[in-house]
């Protein structure tokens, strides 16, 4: 068996937690296992957002590269967003705004987000189509030319060779407004970029669940229906054309289906037992520790890729029967994905180091604050 490399892409600020913390957790792990060289450049992690400068989330990792973070906002008057759009479209591909193009008048201060508005986070993402092809194109240029040291990775872990094709995974909330807006167009963007890796572009999308312990969720629960319909029409197409409007970005014409080849929605509950994580930060870390092990688990990535990415062609043939909504169980002779998504989940067992070395650190941390800030009380003379 053989690792593939990987790009991950994390659209919107829940993709781009997961992304933060599995860097983190990815230098952590190859370090525990001996790995000392970092992360190869096979494995390339991305952060699409509206955002700038890139947001900081300590708690789920250092900030990423400057190389890897695409800020799609440069101005804050949504207004100059909207004069690009229309001119990407140009009075022939007018029609493409129809329907869904936001009013250029929103007062929003768009470098700070698209404020649970999904046209307006795919209004931007769509007016800077050119800067999210370049990245998806440097990065599949690095996994090409970080082949060699992949296959070195692959042999310190003890497994044998390099596949010949990447496997994408995009990482969005399907309920704020940037990453739910944005996703299926970065999938497009990967696809018509690189057809080669149509059929191994997975999602992995968080439901309006995780969020409803907090603050204003108003628009998420129809955010999240609205970006269903949409994956289910994308999981729907075959033999469409690229979206016109990414002609700008140096696209292909025509592309094989659209949206991602295989979809997992991830909730806070099981559907069996009902049991619950506790947050959406929860939720991440579990997403987080999966998408590691598919990272540096040969025999995890080719079971993915064997049952999953490799049925997403006929499973979009047969989609159009009108079979449910989620994924049926595999049967015993065609192990074949019939619905429009499906979903995973992650257990762990440990004997807690990894717990303790971040209670170590926070009680060190603790410790020298108190002595600091009381030290004038306990012992006055020393001062």
């Amino acid at each position: 068996m053989a690792l593939s490399p990987m790009l991950i892409i994390g659209c919107g600020g829940s993709g781009g937690k997961v992304v933060l913390n599995l860097r983190q957790r990815l230098n952590e792990e190859l370090l525990r296992r001996g790995w000392t060289a970092g992360i190869p450049d096979a494995f390339q992690l991305k952060w699409v957002d509206v955002p700038t400068p890139q947001e900081t989330h300590p708690s789920f990792g250092p900030p990423l590269p400057l190389d890897d973070y695409v800020a799609l906002s440069n101005v804050d008057d949504y207004r100059a967003y909207d004069k690009t759009l229309v001119q990407q479209a140009g009075p022939q591909r007018m029609d493409r705004l129809v329907g869904w193009r936001p009013s250029p008048d929103i007062p929003l201060p768009v470098k700070a987000g698209a404020g649970q508005m999904r046209a307006i986070g795919r209004a931007v993402a769509v007016s800077k189509a050119a800067a999210v092809t370049s990245v998806i194109n440097q990065a599949t240029q690095k996994m090409t030319s970080g082949r060699s040291e992949l296959a070195r990775l692959t042999e310190f872990l003890g497994g044998d060779g390099v596949s010949d094709t990447p496997l994408v995974v995009i990482v969005s909330s399907m309920a704020g407004g940037t990453g739910a807006g944005i996703f299926l167009d970065v999938c497009d963007l990967v696809r018509a970029s690189n057809p080669a890796l149509g059929n191994r572009i997975m999602a992995v999308l968080f439901t309006a669940e995780i969020f409803r312990d907090v603050g204003n969720t108003s628009g998420m629960p129809s955010n999240t229906v609205a970006a269903a319909s949409e994956l289910m029409n994308s999981a729907l197409a075959i033999q469409r054309r690229v979206e016109p409007l990414y002609n700008m970005a140096g696209a292909i014409a025509v592309e094989e289906g659209a949206g991602p080849s295989v979809s997992y929605v991830v909730g806070l509950q099981t559907m069996q037992d009902g049991r619950s994580l506790a947050s959406p930060e929860e939720c991440y870390r579990a997403v987080t520790e999966s998408l590691l092990a598919m990272t540096i688990d040969e025999d995890l990535q080719q079971q993915v890729l064997a049952y999953d990415a490799a049925n997403a062609v006929p499973a979009r043939a047969v989609r159009r029967s009108g079979l449910s909504m989620l994924a049926e169980s595999p049967g015993n002779d065609v192990p074949i994905r019939t619905g429009f998504v499906s979903s995973f989940g992650s257990s762990k067992v440990s004997v807690g180091s990894g717990r303790f070395g971040e209670w170590a650190r926070d009680r060190l941390a603790r410790s020298v604050v108190d002595y600091l800030s009381l030290i004038h009380i306990s012992e006055p003379t020393r001062l």
